[in-house]
């Protein structure tokens, strides 16, 4: 019967792990989430840089006179679009390394899932042995 009770302690204790397993499987699916949101507003942060390097680009076809200042413009237009590009490439590397984090949860919540139910076998045999 004291082992019984210890298997039963062990399924309490495996049951915790997975419920704590899946909270972090929850926040490092959070963070996926923040960070694909990143990926979004930095690309739309592409997007509009590009937009304002083409307009800068059609004013220095107009405009001849304003030429030199205007490809100043689209130079650091271009450097932002260099820098939101690169943010772009480090929240994906984040995304990636967050996907793996949330599969590595997910596959410790399985073996604690295996271990609940070799302990309830364990419990099950112990109570058969019992009578």
């Amino acid at each position: 019967m004291v082992d019984v009770h210890y298997n039963m302690v062990d399924v309490h204790y495996n049951m915790v792990d997975v419920h704590y397993n899946m909270v972090g499987v929850h926040y490092n699916m959070v963070d996926v989430h923040y960070n694909i949101l990143d990926v979004h507003y930095n690309m739309v942060d592409v997007h509009y840089s590009m937009v304002d390097v083409h307009y800068n680009m059609v004013d220095v076809h107009y405009n001849m006179v304003d030429v030199h200042y205007s490809m100043v413009d689209v130079h650091y237009n271009m450097v932002d679009v260099h820098y939101n590009m690169v943010d772009v490439h480090y929240n994906i590397l984040d995304v990636h390394y967050n996907m793996v984090d949330v599969h590595y949860n997910m596959v410790d919540v399985h073996y604690n899932m295996v271990d609940v139910h070799y302990n309830i076998l364990d419990v099950h045999y112990n109570m058969v042995d019992e009578q």
